[in-house]
């Protein structure tokens, strides 16, 4: 009988990736969950075909929440398949048995690399394991990649990271959520409490704010400007008390005048009165382009130039990436590209010249190689710019976003924007007064983009330039006093938390956790903070209000009555930390875990009925009765018209988030679809 000959089997993350794959291989038979070729075959994950198991897998006396239950600890800790994927897990083992070497195809991130590490592990595979590292799927890229396969043991460090952060993740959900939850229903309170360990660190970024809003107290404040004469060239000028003057009465310690007979007096007193310029700075400066986009970067521009939520933002350059394959990975958190990549600098120009910028592109010099190209600056991922492909069929959504990535990649190209920046320093009555003013000398890379808005405000315009001026005498044409309020700091909008998110850092004092959050780039990651800010929202701890992000009543409470560690963005970076460490292989996996462990059983001490002075209600007044086991029986409420109640759909969406699934079509409103969903996780109730 002759061998059997020997098989490549390829794993995508998910199905479009491995279609593109089989592509890229030459194409092959398609059957149910794989593509055959010669020698090789592709197949594929459904994003995590295995789950976490919950408490009641380990024990069923846990399906029923008792505080004398806590802490769960799960030693070993279990994995199950995720019922939707069943038949797909079938496929890859029969594969398995086929297979004499495997290339790893996940995303490449910490949780792309678990995904398929955790097949192979659930399957005792022990045979070869090579990885492809997939930051763009443009047909050229993806057939380099490839070629130049690594041993999958180098990315051991990103999976066990990735399964720290779940295990952790898992214990403080399930044990602080459970410990909040029933503390609040012993003071009297029915509200579900969801705690993260970074889910809440961002909950109270926005409460404080919020509170920092109301409690604001405005101040009036007088600024005073005078315009100038210089033989026929007129400029303005905004006072600047001296110093002796800052430090008497009438100015607040941020040295505005907050006493108008102080500027109005002198408003009386400028007009026809000699004036001297004293000082001309005049400098040639230059401004480079813009780097190109990280994950963050992006939505923060997408949520302030078009109002996309930070998820909505996401999931188009996702599709841009896996379905259009227009731009590179977009779940990164690098603004940098390495040398080598600027070799394919005159394919994608080729390629977005015939995507609709053919003038901007035209006008670019494939050779610059500006600041953005720094190995040094390199993390797992490089930015995300477009790639060589051409584009077809796209929404409105997705050629915004694909257009804001093509310009900032395309600034590269261009010159800096270079300009003169010109101070005056004039002097009238021994009063100071100071003019700045802009000339651009060339326009360069800020061509590409629209003009900003003009300031609302009123307030002084440095951008515009000032006349041809020269030290020496002057007269005061007239003066105004304008009369203005300080005003509170802005609501967030989802692009501003994700930047606080981000730079979370300055909110801590502690200057060694400061550190640890800015190296670490604050609390969440670029792929992870969008959903974070969906499941508060779903949680109806936030809302959103045209583009602002508000805190609820119930979001209020819960931050107020936590222990003030769950809270605390401090804690996360610890946590970061240590994940990072896990990552470059400096910590085993497990010394990670008992410090988390160590960690929320000292948090599920302070946690404390007593505590909770205003006991949390359903933000919806779900009415489920309650049962014999001292949980909730999901029942349809007093008419309820068949809706299910607002605790179910909360509840259905924190099982699907716990999967890694989404809810199906119809949940919120109709109660026989939620219930079912809920009866075949085996949680009929919480």
């Amino acid at each position: 009988m002759p061998p059997t000959p020997a098989l490549t089997l390829y794993i995508a993350e998910k199905p479009s990736l491995g279609r593109t794959i089989a592509g890229a291989l030459g194409g092959g038979r398609n059957q149910k969950g794989v593509i055959r070729g010669q020698g090789w075959a592709v197949t594929w994950c459904i994003g995590h075909l295995y789950e976490q198991a919950m408490p009641e897998d380990y024990d069923p006396a846990l399906k029923q929440w008792r505080r004398d239950a806590l802490p769960i600890l799960p030693n070993p800790w279990k994995l199950k398949p995720r019922p939707a994927c069943r038949e797909q897990i079938a496929t890859i083992k029969q594969l398995l048995k086929e297979a004499s070497r495997i290339v790893h195809c996940g995303d490449p991130d910490r949780e792309g690399q678990l995904l398929v590490d955790e097949v192979l592990e659930k399957h005792r595979w022990r045979g070869e394991v090579q990885r492809a590292w997939l930051p763009d799927l443009s047909d050229g890229a993806l057939r380099k990649a490839l070629a130049r396969l690594k041993d999958n043991g180098e990315y051991q460090g990103l999976s066990h990271a990735a399964l720290g952060r779940s295990r952790a993740d898992w214990l403080v959900g399930m044990n602080l959520s459970r410990a909040m939850t029933l503390a609040n229903r012993q003071a009297g309170g029915d509200a579900l409490i969801s705690i993260g360990r970074v889910q809440t660190p961002t909950l109270k970024l926005v409460v404080e704010r919020d509170r920092q809003i109301e409690d604001f107290q405005p101040t009036d404040y007088f600024p005073l400007i005078a315009r100038f004469d210089q033989q026929g060239a007129e400029y303005e000028g905004r006072w600047q008390p001296s110093k002796q003057r800052l430090e008497g009465k009438g100015f607040d310690e941020e040295g505005r005048c907050i006493d108008r007979a102080i500027p109005d007096q002198l408003a009386q007193q400028l007009p026809g009165q000699p004036a001297e310029i004293r000082r001309i700075d005049a400098r040639d400066r230059s401004e480079p382009p813009p780097l190109p986009f990280s994950l963050n970067e992006l939505q923060q521009a997408a949520s302030k130039r078009f109002g996309l939520s930070a998820q909505r933002t996401l999931e188009i350059a996702q599709a841009l990436y896996e379905r259009h394959k227009l731009i590179t990975y977009p779940r990164t958190d690098c603004r940098y590209l390495s040398r080598e990549q600027h070799g394919e600098t005159p394919a994608i120009l080729a390629a977005v010249a015939g995507n609709g910028y053919a003038e901007l592109a035209a006008d670019a010099d494939p050779s610059k190689m500006g600041r953005a190209f720094d190995d040094k600056r390199i993390t797992a991922h490089t930015a995300i710019i477009p790639t060589a492909n051409r584009k077809g069929g796209l929404n409105s959504d997705e050629a915004k976003v694909y257009d804001m990535v093509t310009r900032t990649w395309l600034a590269q190209f261009y010159p800096d924007h270079r300009f003169k920046a010109t101070t005056v320093e004039t002097v009238c009555l021994e009063e100071l007064f100071v003019s700045k003013g802009r000339q651009v000398q060339e326009e360069g890379w800020k061509r590409l983009f629209p003009p900003a808005k003009k300031n609302p405000e009123g307030e002084a315009d440095d951008s515009s330039p000032l006349p041809a001026l020269r030290q020496g005498p002057a007269e005061c044409r007239d003066a105004r006093v304008e009369a203005k309020r300080t005003k509170p700091p802005a609501h967030y909008t989802e692009g501003t938390l994700i930047k606080a998110m981000a730079n979370v850092a300055r909110f801590v004092e502690d200057e060694k956790l400061r550190k640890i959050l800015r190296e670490n780039q604050g609390i969440g990651t670029e792929a992870t903070r969008a959903g974070i800010i969906e499941t508060l929202k779903d949680r109806r701890f936030l809302e959103s209000k045209g583009k602002s992000l508000l805190s609820t009543q119930l979001g209020r409470q819960v931050i107020d009555q936590i222990p003030e560690q769950l809270g605390n963005p401090a804690i996360t970076a610890w946590w970061e930390q240590q994940l990072a460490e896990v990552e470059k292989n400096a910590i085993p996996l497990e010394d990670f875990e008992r410090r988390a462990i160590t960690w929320i059983t000292r948090l599920l001490q302070a946690v404390d009925p007593g505590r909770i002075r205003t006991p949390m209600r359903d933000a919806g007044g779900g009415k489920g009765r309650k049962g014999r086991s001292g949980g909730k029986r999901f029942t349809k409420g007093k008419g309820g018209g068949g809706r299910p109640t607002l605790k179910m759909i909360a509840y259905a969406e924190r099982l699907a988030e716990q999967r890694g699934e989404k809810p199906p079509r119809g949940y919120k409103s109709n109660f026989e679809t939620c219930k079912r969903f809920l009866d075949e996780q085996g949680k009929g109730r919480d």
